[in-house]
């Protein structure tokens, strides 16, 4: 073990790739490990932080204070941001659930016959009496509108570079920002009874952070968020997942204009707001 105060050199991380990302994670595991700080977030944090250099130094200097001084959630972030590369068994998998074929169900929707990586995202009613909208832009909160033009919907794009069960959309004509899933609260409450909601917002991959604006009217979204929350059905239909990191939360979605609004127990929720319309979201391949 190293002299305290000194813990051993690790390499530099300066954002190049997933598999420099991985290694840069397992050298902070092992230093900590070695000077008995692997349960301490913030000595693992501030370590971290004196070995970022080039674009992942101007990453890692946008990130929220909380993120920066709790090296468990900065581990997600740096995750998010630069996935590890896949193993053989992974790239199996992948190509059996991306590319679409006869014998196997697609993890994305088809339409003709062909993998449909570009569409636009649609809220679907239950009640049958209600019309369909669809995600639109954000406004000046920083939070993705609805509309029901589908000519004003965002064009999103599946980022095939991801891959896992859960999966990442781009927000096609925006320099490929993505689209994530933010909590109104800092601190969300993810237990049974909870009414605590979440927006859609749109993320800079290059710098990991999310529109943030507020009004009197609404207050600004700032709490934590995730990109890879997105898992499609061959029929299209989207079922947003959290995970905390331990297990994994299937997210309701709501209508209440002009938002759409996830939280995790939809009976609770609609209780304390009767007037939103629970729905699904689905993703409408386009030519």
């Amino acid at each position: 073990m190293s002299s305290p105060g000194q813990p051993e050199k690790v390499n530099e991380f300066r954002g190049k790739d997933g598999a420099e990302c991985e290694s840069f994670i397992k050298s902070i595991r092992e230093t900590a490990w070695k000077e008995g700080k692997l349960q301490d977030a913030l000595w693992m944090a501030n370590f971290a932080s004196l070995h970022f250099s080039g674009k992942a130094l101007k990453w890692h200097s946008t990130l929220s204070l909380d993120v920066r001084q709790d090296w468990f959630k900065q581990e997600m972030a740096l995750l998010e941001r630069w996935p590890p590369p896949a193993d053989e068994s992974d790239d199996e998998e992948a190509e059996a659930a991306i590319v679409p074929t006869p014998a196997a169900a697609s993890l994305l929707p088809t339409q003709a016959g062909k993998s449909s990586d570009i569409g636009i995202m649609q809220f679907v009613p239950i009640s049958r009496d209600e019309n369909s909208v669809y995600i639109a832009a954000p406004d000046s909160n920083g939070a993705c509108e609805l509309t029901t033009e589908v000519g004003q919907a965002l064009r999103l794009r599946w980022d095939r570079s991801v891959d896992s069960r859960s999966r990442i959309l781009e927000w096609v004509g925006s320099g490929n920002k993505w689209l994530a899933i933010h909590w109104s609260p800092k601190k969300p409450n993810f237990a049974k009874g909870s009414t605590m909601w979440a927006r859609l917002t749109i993320v800079d991959p290059d710098t990991f952070t999310p529109a943030t604006l507020g009004t009197a009217f609404m207050p600004p979204t700032l709490g934590p968020f995730r990109v890879k929350v997105w898992r499609v059905s061959s029929e299209g239909q989207l079922t947003p997942v959290w995970t905390d990191g331990v297990k994994e939360i299937q997210l309701e979605v709501f209508r209440s204009e002009p938002y759409v609004y996830f939280t995790v127990d939809p009976d609770e929720y609609q209780k304390e707001n009767p007037m939103e319309r629970r729905g699904r979201l689905v993703f409408q391949p386009i030519e």
